[in-house]
């Protein structure tokens, strides 16, 4: 999965991108260095970014439940924030999307029943305080399709 922190050229455009890793026992595992894997292209110039495994990570759980959720948030010069949090199994497959836009968060396709992982890795990022509406009851009636993604498991 993608890993990023870069900004634009005159610093008003800024986009973070963070994966964490949810088991069932244990607080989540925080995955937030750009510099950690083999680099990727950046969406702005000032940065880095880099693909990291999350095969890695994994490898100790033993068949246990895991789940993996990825936050890319972009921030413009109004500092209004934009993005996409995306929720996977421990195979790959996409459980869950939801975007953020105009200081709401809205499901776009997949379970909401996972809704608690996604309320708890906007507050760990300290967007708690920022959001104020979150709508799971909208959005597609079933499975994601995979589609055009910034992942790669």
């Amino acid at each position: 999965m993608k890993v990023e922190a870069s900004k634009s050229l005159t610093g008003k455009h800024a986009y973070r991108s963070v994966v964490l890793v949810y088991t069932g026992k244990s607080s989540p595992i925080v995955v937030s260095d750009p510099n950690r894997g083999e680099q990727a292209p950046r969406v702005y110039r000032r940065g880095s970014a880099s693909w990291v495994d999350i095969r890695d990570l994994l490898e100790g759980l033993d068949g246990e439940k895991a789940w993996i959720v990825r936050v890319g948030l972009a921030r413009n010069p109004q500092l209004k924030i934009k993005g996409v949090v995306e929720v996977y199994d421990s195979q790959g497959n996409l459980l869950l999307r939801a975007v953020v836009r105009k200081r709401k968060v809205r499901r776009s396709c997949g379970d909401p029943g996972l809704k608690w992982l996604v309320e708890d890795a906007l507050s760990r990022l300290g967007l708690a305080s920022y959001i104020r509406r979150v709508n799971f009851g909208t959005g597609g009636s079933g499975e994601c399709r995979q589609g055009r993604s910034n992942s790669q498991i």
